[in-house]
């Protein structure tokens, strides 16, 4: 088989022959392994958004007669010179086109001549579908001495007529719906409008990226500029993105951005709204999505490989690769070597009963950790060391319990200043700044479970960083590790207003504060008893409290001795 490699200019030309086009159209229809990530809609539209990051590399088989066989799709990173699939991240399933009988042959051939062009490199093939021929990595196969192959479970969901989602919607979830529909118009929506993309991805970002923080305790998120761009191009192309909303009045609860695949539908983006978690909104927007790509002949909902959580849903499972491809040999023998160890661990922890699931997170929680000690001055490790060491031993908490007067408020003026309200965009500007802050990850986590139990936060963001950060606290959380909240919040008629755990907070932000709170409050008409819980040494912030209509109760404080908690209120 004849290899041609085209790079650069060379791949642009390429690109935009025609007769590459005919041949490409062509095989992306007869290969029974392509998926739409290998189609010209996408490749294009990704080379063209992401022409300042990667260099296009097309390989091109031929045969004897001259007749194009097979494509191998990818780029080349300008920056680090790393070898990726065209779509990188993007691309679900990374795979090259190829005429059946030539699939093996193609693939070998091409690996070759990629090993002389970046023999110190390496490529992988995230996620490689069923059908793909993937013998020459297999045991026997030219390649598997520098290849690793893994098999992953891909998860199926048969539509249908769409009936069995209507049934589960009405049957089970219909309280849920039912509850929401009690706070506003909830509406299923379809989204086609580019410019409606262009608003949407802003507030799903944001959501996503607290999910992925606090869920999923990722230290750092990649924030690529370019991704919001590729997603309106995409949403340019007929019959190529499927987008759905669910909203409450014009809030967002939930949104999903999937893509068609010639005849299934792909899972791609997901997230939703914290301030609605407990009404289930992943599950009620899955149900109501069955329902219409049952109206319209969609058979498979490809749930795609990865995620505990899609174990739910899935009606039937098939398995994909995964291909790491080493052109140096000393890489491939060092990663055998590592799988060994890898897996040798892993029977050692199985024998031990030790969750690696468990392990991983304290990984990455000390990840967390340390990355907020990084950011600290060395000046300041001594003293947060000898801190944390002393919590260990001893922790006394005082906190002074202010309640609301509401004869007292009605009339309070309003702050020239604002704060910002259930803000995540703020939140997610968090940096610790002092040894007691808490680190991003565990901070963001807390914030997630406060919403999810009808929290309120209340924000101010100053130079790009978050300054101050405030909560309106109205019932109590099982799981909370917070003992204020579980000694203070006593039933559904009591809200607590505190405004700890992010910043040493200026009296004129816990000024603004306390005014807002107070307004909404009032201005919510809440038959409820508002107690603000004061750190007993801010005498200025007491102060505020006692001007703004608030009134002593009493004080609490809490001492843990070597383990021992003990919780004393005092008049």
């Amino acid at each position: 088989m004849n290899i041609e490699v085209a790079t650069g200019p060379g791949a642009q030309n390429k690109l935009e022959s025609q007769d590459l086009r005919e041949h490409w159209n062509r095989l992306y229809n007869e290969c029974p392994w392509g998926s739409v990530y290998q189609s010209d809609n996408f490749i294009l539209t990704w080379y063209e958004t992401y022409s300042s990051v990667f260099t296009p590399l097309i390989v091109i088989g031929k045969t004897e007669t001259g007749s194009v066989c097979g494509l191998f799709f990818l780029a080349v990173n300008n920056e680090t010179g790393q070898l990726v699939v065209a779509g990188a991240s993007h691309a679900e399933y990374q795979v090259w086109l190829a005429d059946i009988q030539a699939g093996n042959v193609f693939i070998e051939c091409a690996l070759d001549r990629l090993k002389e062009m970046f023999p110190d490199r390496t490529l992988t093939l995230l996620f490689v579908l069923p059908k793909t021929p993937v013998a020459w990595a297999q045991i026997g196969g030219r390649w598997a001495h520098q290849c690793q192959i893994k098999t992953l479970p891909r998860g199926l969901l048969s539509i249908g007529d769409g009936s069995s989602f209507k049934d589960t919607l009405r049957k089970k979830k219909q309280n849920k719906v039912n509850r929401l529909k009690r706070l506003g118009n909830l509406h299923f929506d379809h989204i086609t409008d580019p410019d409606q993309m262009d608003s949407l991805f802003d507030e799903f970002s944001v959501l996503q990226n607290l999910r992925l923080r606090a869920i999923y305790n990722l230290s750092e998120i990649d924030n690529d500029p370019l991704k919001k761009a590729l997603y309106i191009k995409l949403m340019r192309i007929p019959a190529f993105l499927y987008t759905t909303v669910l909203r409450l009045d014009r809030t967002l609860v939930s949104a999903q951005i999937h893509t068609y695949n010639k005849d299934q539908l792909l899972l791609g983006l997901i997230t939703h709204s914290p301030f609605y978690a407990k009404y289930s909104p992943g599950s009620l927007h899955l149900l109501m999505l069955g329902i219409e790509l049952g109206k319209q002949n969609v058979p498979i909902f490809d749930l795609t490989p990865g995620g505990d959580y899609k174990d739910r849903y899935a009606t039937s499972y098939d398995q994909v690769y995964v291909i790491n491809v080493f052109f140096r040999k000393r890489d491939a023998i060092r990663n055998r070597l590592k799988t060994k160890i890898t897996n040798a661990v892993k029977r050692i922890m199985s024998l031990l009963r030790v969750s690696p699931v468990a392990v991983k997170e304290r990984y990455l929680t000390f990840l967390d950790w340390k990355q907020k000690w990084v950011r600290m001055p060395k000046s300041s490790w001594v003293a947060g060391f000898a801190g944390w060491m002393q919590k260990r031993l001893w922790i006394k908490e005082e906190f002074c319990l202010y309640g609301l007067d509401y004869s007292r408020c009605s009339s309070a003026s309003q702050p020239e200043l604002t704060l910002n309200r259930d803000s995540i965009r703020d939140l997610l500007t968090y940096r610790p700044r002092e040894t007691e802050h808490l680190p991003v990850n565990r901070f963001l986590r807390r914030a997630m479970q406060l919403f999810e139990i009808g929290g309120h936060v209340y924000t101010r963001v100053e130079n790009d960083e978050l300054v101050f950060c405030g909560w309106l606290i109205q019932q109590p959380d099982r799981d909370s590790t917070s003992w204020l909240e579980r000694t203070l919040l006593r039933g559904e008629n009591t809200i607590l207003a505190t405004a700890l755990g992010s910043h040493t907070v200026k009296a004129g932000h816990f000024k603004i504060f306390i005014r807002q709170l107070v307004k909404d409050v009032v201005s919510g008409s809440l038959e409820k008893e508002l107690i603000c819980a004061i750190p007993v040494h801010r005498h200025e912030w007491r102060r505020i409290a006692e001007d703004e209509g608030f009134i002593f109760e009493k004080s609490i404080t809490r001492t843990v001795r070597i383990g021992r908690e003990n919780i004393l209120n005092m008049p």
